[in-house]
C-alpha cells in the first residue's frame, strides 16, 4: 500500500574534482508498507521526514540537479519505505 507524503529530500556531501560541490537529494512521493504494518504509517512518516532537507532551499541556492534515477529507502526497522527519486544536484 502506498500513501503520499509530500516531497523527502536528503542530502549527502559527494568529493569533487574541479572545484564543483555536488550532493545526493533524496525525494519521496510516498511512502509504501505491507498490510499487516498499517499501524506503523505514522512512524514511517516521521521517520521519512526526520531524513529530509528542502531542495528548493537548494535550488534557490544556485544547485542544479546533474542526473536522478528512482530510490527506496527503508525506514522504521525495515517495516516501510520512502519511496521517490533520488538526484544528484551539483554547484
Amino acid at each position: 500500500m502506498k500513501i503520499g507524503i509530500g516531497i523527502i529530500l536528503l542530502s549527502l556531501p559527494l568529493l569533487v574534482s574541479c572545484g564543483k560541490q555536488q550532493k545526493v537529494i533524496f525525494e519521496a512521493e510516498s511512502i509504501s508498507y505491507k498490510g499487516g504494518d498499517r499501524h506503523w504509517v505514522s512512524d514511517i512518516q516521521r521517520d521519512c521526514s526526520a531524513i529530509s532537507e528542502s531542495l528548493a532551499a537548494y535550488m534557490k541556492e544556485g544547485w542544479k540537479v546533474v542526473s536522478s534515477s528512482p530510490k527506496e529507502k527503508l525506514v522504521t526497522s525495515n517495516r516501510g519505505k520512502c519511496v521517490g527519486t533520488e538526484y544528484i544536484i551539483e554547484k
